[in-house]
């Protein structure tokens, strides 16, 4: 059973979280938007909205802000591997 730290109450893994782990001397954070997802186990995980309550909404919409950009470059990353992928097999047939 995971506990929320701000809380006390249990996580569902199914559902969102922040994430916080050590990088250097600097403390990280990210979204998740489900626990059971993440392929690490990080430090400490909290309900976004215990955390929104201790640190702020905006807070929490910048770490679902930068989650999002990472999602859409990797979405852009793989729609642009596809395309180059067709390109090449076109111009293969053609020869």
């Amino acid at each position: 059973m995971v506990v929320c730290p701000l809380c006390g109450r249990e996580l569902d893994g199914s559902r969102a979280v922040i994430w916080e782990w050590h990088q250097g001397d600097e403390v990280r954070q990210a979204y998740a938007p489900f626990m059971e997802d993440l392929r690490t186990s990080p430090e400490r995980l909290s309900h976004p909205e215990c955390y929104a309550e201790r640190f702020g909404l905006r807070a929490v919409l910048e770490l679902v802000a930068e989650h999002d950009q990472k999602e859409r470059r990797g979405f852009w990353k793989m729609w642009y591997e596809i395309e180059s992928l067709k390109k090449r097999l076109a111009a293969s047939e053609r020869e």
